[in-house]
């Protein structure tokens, strides 16, 4: 099976890798392994109390955050502006709004569809 190895933090490099093994797939070369090296920034569940990775090794990984350097690719090409940057950062801050508040005012689901779509028949 065909793989690549890429940088998880760059996504060009990431969307370049899928698109070769979507793009295999779809031609008929069947599946491939795309192995993303990348950081978790925080624990599993949120933030964890108290952070066990050394502060050098987390300063390292924070400067390699991915959102900046797509940011810094696309200004370094003249596509996005920091007012254009800044307007993308307020409307998806806006969205995850208003999705907390949609999720804080809806009801919860019944207990009864836990299982509902897990399994076919």
């Amino acid at each position: 099976m065909p793989g690549a190895r890429v940088d998880g933090q760059d996504v060009l490099a990431v969307y370049e890798a899928a698109k070769d093994a979507i793009d295999r797939a779809r031609d008929g070369g069947g599946p491939s392994l795309i192995e993303a090296d990348t950081y978790r920034f925080h624990d599993h569940i949120g933030r964890a109390e108290r952070e066990i990775r050394p502060k050098e090794e987390v300063a390292y990984w924070r400067g390699r955050d991915p959102i900046d350097i797509f940011r810094a690719k696309l200004a370094e090409q003249g596509i996005l502006t920091a007012e254009g940057a800044e307007r993308v950062v307020e409307e998806v801050r806006r969205e995850i709004e208003e999705a907390i508040a949609f999720a804080e005012a809806s009801p919860f689901p019944d207990p009864a569809d836990l299982l509902k779509d897990v399994y076919t028949e």
